[in-house]
């Protein structure tokens, strides 16, 4: 068991909570605004039973709901999100993928 001690909220609130990956050009990779203040940051994210789906440090904005690049069903996914290395916070949310 991991325990992780979550802060919030983050200074660029609101961020999304949908990506609709259907190559549409709306909403179809996960934009995190913000995070170019970051450049060392490190995004995690986790499906619905703690298993983690994604993880990238410099995280650019280019997800779009995979795992090893292969689209994960709809649903419900947790993210972590460390902004910088030296610094403890991690902050959290959901997101959703609608397909």
């Amino acid at each position: 068991m991991v325990n992780y001690i979550i802060n919030g909220p983050l200074d660029c609130d609101p961020i999304p909570n949908i990506i609709t990956p259907d190559e549409d050009g709306f909403n179809d990779n996960w934009e995190i605004p913000c995070l170019v203040n970051y450049p060392k940051n490190t995004l995690t994210v986790f499906n619905r039973w703690g298993d983690k789906v994604f993880e990238q440090t410099g995280y650019a904005g280019k997800w779009k709901g995979t795992y090893n690049d292969t689209p994960l069903p709809a649903g419900t996914y947790f993210y972590i999100i460390k902004l910088n290395p030296e610094d403890s916070k991690l902050y959290s949310g959901y997101i959703s993928i609608v397909r």
